[in-house]
């Protein structure tokens, strides 16, 4: 399955991605984010998510991809059911040939409506996605995106060295770990009803977003109360420089008590002292105001991703969806 289109500056070529274009699709990448991607980050990303992915490119007559539309696989919760979902990522073209019209509409519309024809094909489902303002802006207007319920929240907390000392008994505890294991499996079976549409963050999706991620360094904790083997969460952090630490992945009951005495014993995390912690997660959940009650400071976002979803009745889902930086592919 195939499309071609003609226009003035000659013909192109619209195809499902095979394994011989990752080259070629790299480089089309580093010229999209001015960046390159190693090879073991796409293998990653890509070849190695647990669900697979789809992507289809578009290409020029030299036989070079000049757009780039794709989707990662995920399994998501959603009302006790857990079905697959696609998450948009790397949708791009090159910057020679975004003005190039074809008919009516550009050449990266043309290959973004050809991917939703190709994905009936395959079984198309549900998008989501977490665009930024540009992106978001013409994906509303030519290819159905809509915004996703809630916006984003951005969070803030200095930890300062007094507070290391505030809390001195802890009533959860901070195990580091160098991987997960089956005890998030158990975690996400009793924690899922708290965060009923949400990415499914069990082991095998723990284990490929954060234990196999190349060249990237987590600080990964099992969250658990004193003299108990039961564990109660987990976090996962991510050390951007000597000032600041983004807490990428987080969960735990999302409980007002439980939140305070999470962050309590989480200020006394050594590698936290003298940093800003930054969160950046769905706004309309328990978490969020838990976390906006324990000394949390709430503040303009500042990346503007904009969350959406695409789907095929256009109606937004009637619950809130729960995400965080963990499930956007940035961070």
């Amino acid at each position: 399955m195939e499309k071609r289109l003609s226009t003035s500056q000659g013909s192109f070529l619209i195809r499902p991605y095979k394994a011989e274009d990752r080259a070629k699709f790299k480089k089309l990448w580093s010229t999209c984010f001015n960046k390159e991607m190693p090879t073991e980050e796409f293998q990653w990303k890509y070849e190695k998510n647990p669900e697979g992915f789809i992507m289809v490119l578009c290409f020029n007559e030299d036989g070079h991809p000049v757009v780039a539309y794709g989707c990662l696989l995920y399994r998501v919760h959603r009302n006790g059911q857990t079905t697959i979902w696609w998450q948009t990522v790397d949708i791009m073209s090159h910057p020679k040939y975004r003005g190039l019209i074809s008919g009516r509409q550009g050449l990266f519309v043309e290959t973004a409506k050809w991917f939703d024809e190709y994905a009936k094909t395959i079984g198309s489902k549900p998008q989501f996605g977490f665009p930024g303002e540009r992106s978001y802006r013409l994906g509303s207007l030519l290819l159905n995106f809509i915004k996703a319920d809630p916006e984003p929240g951005y969070l803030e907390l200095p930890v300062k060295s007094h507070l290391l000392n505030r809390f001195k008994r802890k009533n959860i505890h901070f195990t580091e770990v160098d991987h997960f294991d089956q005890r998030v499996d158990q975690l996400w079976q009793s924690l899922s009803k708290d965060y009923s549409f949400a990415v499914v963050r069990d082991l095998a999706y723990l284990n490929w977003r954060f234990d196999q991620r190349p060249a990237v360094q987590y600080q990964k904790y099992y969250l658990h109360r004193p003299n108990s083997r039961d564990t109660e969460g987990y976090a996962v952090f991510r050390i951007i420089s000597n000032k600041e630490v983004v807490l990428v992945d987080l969960l735990v009951s999302p409980q007002e008590k439980t939140i305070r005495e999470v962050v309590h014993s989480m200020t006394a995390l050594p590698f936290l002292k003298n940093k800003t912690l930054k969160l950046w997660l769905s706004s309309r959940n328990k978490l969020f105001s838990s976390l906006k009650k324990t000394g949390f400071q709430s503040f303009n976002e500042p990346w503007k991703w904009q969350p959406c979803f695409k789907l095929a009745n256009d109606q937004p889902p009637q619950i809130p969806f729960f995400y965080t930086l963990g499930d956007a592919d940035l961070y």
